[in-house]
Parts: C-alpha cells; sequence; structure tokens
C-alpha cells in the first residue's frame, strides 16, 4: 500500500503547477454549467413548492375513510 501511495505522490509530484492550481481550474470548468442549471431549475422548484402549499390546505377538504361494516350473521349471498 505504502509503495502505491508513493508512486502516486511521485507521479503528480512531475506535474506542473500546484494542486491548487488543479482545483481551481476544475472549478471554473464547473461553475457555469451548474450556474446555468440553477437558474432553470428555480421556477420548477417554486412551482412545485405552491403545488405542496395548495395540496397541503386541501387536506382537511378530504372525505374522511371509514373502514366497511362487517357482514351481519343473517348474510346469504347470492348466486
Amino acid at each position: 500500500m505504502m509503495r502505491l501511495i508513493a508512486g502516486a505522490q511521485q507521479s503528480y509530484a512531475q506535474l506542473p503547477g500546484s494542486l491548487d492550481d488543479g482545483h481551481v481550474a476544475a472549478l471554473k470548468q464547473v461553475a457555469p454549467p451548474t450556474a446555468r442549471l440553477r437558474r432553470s431549475l428555480s421556477p420548477t422548484r417554486s412551482a412545485l413548492m405552491v403545488a405542496c402549499i395548495i395540496g397541503t390546505a386541501l387536506v382537511p377538504l378530504l372525505r374522511k375513510v371509514v373502514p366497511p361494516k362487517p357482514p351481519s350473521i343473517n348474510f346469504r349471498p347470492t348466486r
């Protein structure tokens, strides 16, 4: 395991620049698509939130469900 870590460390040490430069470059590539996605999902999230609020407000209007009555003792099924 130590040999594997040492080999990876040696190969990364040969690359130009520092690890921070690599992280900054990766963030610069990821930031624009992420911002576009955030802008496009914002209306969808708002609509979903409004639908949940309306649905919650309508819950008291639902009819109450009661279990069915058991059949009486004199019940005879018809054929």
